[in-house]
């Protein structure tokens, strides 16, 4: 997909013909057809790989839903009986959880089918994503984070009430109904049941579900699991709000702690792990540390008593949403005034949390070079396009060009803002607009990035001091980045197994992030093996990944 097709993705609607919709479909909460005789189509508020978010009003009372569309596809591209079980599965719980007035989750108003996409009517939130107030706050001090979790944990409670397990508990995924934060009255809700599984049933869950970093590692150790696992995505969030990281556990027979990003490291905890009261480099974590000016312990005694019950590693000992709701720290708030507040004056939420994803600069100028090696055909075809859009002739594309290329076209504008956002993202070379170079990174196919050979080449050029890895000094030449922080920021980010440089294998994983599958990095890993371009070291981690994670 092109750069200015990414942008008219979000903004364009087509002018459907407006089917009739019968409530006989015959499956159960599902009417047949499309929704456009009850709904008036808006704009296109989101776009995944499947379908589209719309914002829509209802005809008849003029009330505002977003009705998510997911595409059936034909041919090769089509969805598979797996895909659209999974698709009436979301369907039937959240009509499920909806017909119970659920509290503290998304209510879905109706569902339709036609022979080519499914329509779910889903109440609108307008308030945004939980982990955009995080970042945007200045501080989060344990009474705010108590009345967060006091919603959160009761959406989980309320589900799990319903034999509805979520399995994909994250902080994109508590989503705001409208501007004023949760002190405020505002009001947090959960969405997204893609992963949901209904377990009346039966209570053994199997199947890999959710997000690595918030993931329980019983989902990757055990043939089968229970709805626990939400409990423990809760705690790392609650880990994440006071701390502002991911938590990092010590696990027996390992000296360094494990950040569980991806499946190898969640495997390393397969027989017990604890949280880690010091992190890689051997500094103390917020949990253990003491405020140099008060002498109080950063985080109160009540609120790292909660955390550590809701990431108990056994299941059987990890709190339940009901109890975890009637611990006193969850009872009484924080039993201390704000502690990291003071020691962090000056500074914000949003500059520790964005630690987390700092090697987004690194990714974007790997594949800057990495598109300097696409074919000459496929090169000339991107030249063209980027002239079109190259207004004044002056070899780079403003959020204004764009702007105007977009109207020109016939698709909506979206607001300066969003549009600058987005081209300063692309900005590698810092140069106040996108340059071809970011153009052909940005328009890289994804066939680019199974070519494992070009990636050791992008590799390569950044190992500037021919050492086999990405160390701070390799870093801050190849990305220009004068601030050592910064720079030792990424390598914290990448740098797996603590040894204070990337891989070849952390900068595969890093190349593959955009795939949730993990199915792209775990080809790309065995393709480096094939070729020699894994050290020891990481040959020995694939081989482990392979047998089944075990630390070696």
């Amino acid at each position: 997909m092109g750069l200015l097709d990414k942008f008219v993705a979000w903004v364009k609607h087509e002018d459907d013909d407006a089917g009739s919709s019968t409530p006989d479909s015959g499956k159960p909460g599902i009417k047949r057809g499309e929704p456009w005789m009850a709904f008036t189509k808006g704009q296109v508020v989101g776009k995944g790989a499947y379908g589209e978010a719309i914002k829509c009003v209802e005809k008849s009372t003029k009330h505002i839903y977003c009705i998510k569309q997911v595409d059936k596809g034909s041919g090769d591209g089509a969805l598979s009986k797996e895909e659209l079980d999974a698709t009436e599965n979301e369907i039937a719980i959240l009509s499920k959880l909806s017909a119970q007035a659920a509290p503290f989750v998304v209510h879905m108003h109706s569902a339709y089918e036609s022979p080519k996409s499914y329509f779910l009517a889903m109440e609108w939130l307008g308030g945004g994503e939980l982990l955009d107030r995080v970042q945007a706050r200045k501080h989060y001090s344990e009474d705010n984070a108590a009345t967060l979790m006091r919603t959160m944990l009761g959406a989980v409670e309320f589900c799990h009430e319903h034999h509805i397990a979520h399995r994909d508990i994250k902080l994109d995924n508590y989503v705001f109904l409208n501007e004023k934060y949760i002190e405020e009255g505002g009001v947090l809700k959960l969405i997204d049941m893609g992963f949901a599984l209904n377990y009346s049933a039966n209570p053994k869950i199997t199947g890999l579900a959710g997000t690595y970093r918030y993931m329980a590692p019983e989902v990757v150790n055990s043939p089968t699991y229970d709805e626990k696992v939400d409990i423990w995505s809760v705690g790392a969030i609650l880990y994440c709000l006071l701390c502002g990281k991911f938590p990092g556990f010590q696990v027996p027979g390992r000296k360094q702690p494990i950040n569980p990003s991806d499946e190898v490291r969640l495997k390393q905890m397969k027989d017990g792990c604890e949280l880690a009261d010091v992190d890689s480099h051997g500094k103390k974590t917020y949990l253990a540390e003491i405020h140099p000016k008060t002498g109080k312990p950063l985080i109160s005694a009540e609120a790292k008593d909660l955390i550590q019950k809701l990431l108990a590693w056994d299941p059987t000992k990890r709190l339940s949403a009901t109890e975890a709701l009637a611990h006193p720290w969850m009872q009484h708030g924080a039993a201390s005034a704000d502690p990291i507040d003071g020691l962090y004056e000056g500074k914000t939420l949003l500059q520790r949390l964005k630690k987390m994803h700092v090697s987004r600069k690194l990714k974007q100028q790997a594949l800057v070079l990495l598109g300097t090696t696409i074919d000459d055909k496929s090169k000339a075809e991107l030249r063209a396009k980027f002239n079109e859009l190259d207004k004044d002739g002056d070899g780079l594309i403003s959020a204004v060009e764009l702007q105007e290329s977009m109207l020109s076209s016939g698709h909506k504008a979206l607001e300066m803002e969003a549009l600058e956002k987005l081209l300063s993202d692309i900005d590698v070379h810092h140069v106040g607009g996108i340059d071809f170079e970011e153009f052909v990174a940005a328009n890289l196919k994804d066939q680019v990035l199974e070519q494992e050979a070009k990636l050791y080449g992008v590799f390569e050029q950044f190992d500037v001091d021919h050492t086999g890895f990405l160390t701070v000094s390799a870093i801050k030449k190849g990305l220009k980045i004068k601030d050592e922080k910064e720079v030792q920021a990424i390598i914290d980010e990448l740098d797996e197994d603590h040894d204070g440089k990337v891989s070849y294998m952390e900068f595969l994983t890093l190349m593959a992030r955009h795939d949730d599958s993990g199915e792209l990095r775990k080809r790309l890993v065995t393709r480096a093996s094939t070729s020699g371009h894994l050290s020891k070291k990481d040959l020995e981690t694939a081989k482990a990944d392979r047998l089944g994670g075990q630390a070696t």
